[in-house]
C-alpha cells in the first residue's frame, strides 16, 4: 500500500489523529513517544541489526502503548 492510499484513507475515515510518514528505516530516530507503532514486512530489509531498531520501538512506545514484537515465529 502506497503512502498515498494511506492518506486517502485517513482523510475518508476522518482519523486526524493518525500521523504517517515515509523515512529511510537505516537512519531512523523517533522523536517521541507513540502509542502505537507498526512496520510490517520491512525490518528484514535493514542493513542494520534488527535489534536496534526493535530498542527504538521499545524505548518510543508509550507505556501502556502497542509495539510489534518481531520474535522468530512471526509477530505476537
Amino acid at each position: 500500500m502506497s503512502i498515498a492510499n494511506v492518506e486517502r484513507i485517513k482523510s475518508i475515515e476522518n482519523l486526524d489523529n493518525l500521523h504517517t510518514r515515509v523515512v529511510d528505516l537505516n537512519n531512523l530516530t523517533f522523536d517521541g513517544q507513540y502509542d502505537f507503532i507498526i512496520s510490517t514486512v520491512v525490518l528484514m530489509f535493514l542493513r542494520l541489526k534488527p535489534s536496534r531498531a526493535d530498542c527504538q520501538y521499545a524505548t518510543c512506545t508509550k507505556p501502556g502503548g502497542y509495539k510489534p514484537d518481531c520474535g522468530g515465529d512471526g509477530y505476537r
